[in-house]
């Protein structure tokens, strides 16, 4: 057996990140297995290292995704950035934004707003706008002071196992196949959850917009199309705009 890593809790009970070769067949064993290495994964993964325990990540991209995606987390997520030691980097990665407007383009409303009446009740009174790939980096560069974390890039999960003691994920890599085994898996791999669909008999909970079209500007002229519920019919033609001094949505009153 080949070890990396070292034990972070002492006594019979401590637990190392380690590999073995099964039947020609890699498996690591560790005491936490988090699927996807997006924020909601590396999160995971990094609250995890910093109690001592041993992780391993699996992300079938082969790297960090640049996209932006989500743009902005709520004030009432931030104090979890803080606890983790993440805010710091991740306010001057982005910006702290508390005013914001609702501007109807037909009518030429604007409707004002903001965040002034949480000052002196909660400890961030603001949002922090910053991509989600930018965010992500932040935590890889956190996660690089833990030798308790494995990343594993460009690893496709192929199937799952679990009996009394653990659970056992199978991986695909470059034609190689990877067995993971741990007490506890974190399934966060996104919408096309490959670890949810693995769960034989459990309803996935569907939490996406499905009903709701946001588009950009330049396509508020594309046909709404037949079967859109009236919400996604409110607001397809609907653009965002954001900068550090004003942010600004851009949307149709209801029937319009």
């Amino acid at each position: 057996m080949a070890r990396c890593g070292r034990p972070l809790v002492e006594g019979s009970d401590a637990h190392v990140i380690s590999q073995v070769y099964n039947g020609g067949i890699m498996e690591y064993q560790q005491q936490v297995i988090v699927a996807g290495a997006g924020p909601t994964g590396l999160l995971n993964a990094l609250g995890l290292a910093q109690q001592g325990l041993d992780v391993t990540v699996v992300e079938r991209s082969r790297e960090p995704s640049d996209a932006p995606r989500a743009i902005l987390y709520h004030w009432s997520t931030l104090d979890g950035l803080e606890r983790l030691g993440l805010f710091d980097d991740a306010s001057r990665a982005g910006f702290l934004k508390q005013d914001y407007a609702h501007h109807v383009r037909d009518t030429g409303e604007t409707i004002n707003y903001g965040l002034k009446a949480l000052e002196g009740r909660v400890t961030h009174p603001y949002n922090l706008h910053l991509g989600q790939g930018a965010l992500a980096t932040i935590i890889l560069r956190h996660l690089e002071q833990f030798p308790n974390v494995r990343i594993l890039w460009g690893h496709q999960i192929a199937g799952l196992t679990q009996d009394e003691a653990a659970v056992t994920i199978t991986a695909e890599h470059e034609g190689n196949s990877v067995q993971l085994r741990a007490p506890w898996l974190i399934g966060a791999d996104g919408a096309g959850s490959a670890v949810r669909n693995a769960l034989k008999g459990i309803d996935p909970v569907d939490h996406t917009a499905a009903d709701l079209s946001i588009r950009r500007l330049d396509d508020r002229r594309a046909a709404l199309g037949e079967g859109r519920s009236p919400k996604s019919r409110d607001y397809t033609r609907c653009n965002s705009a954001l900068s550090k001094k004003s942010a600004t949505i851009h949307f149709r009153p209801p029937g319009a």
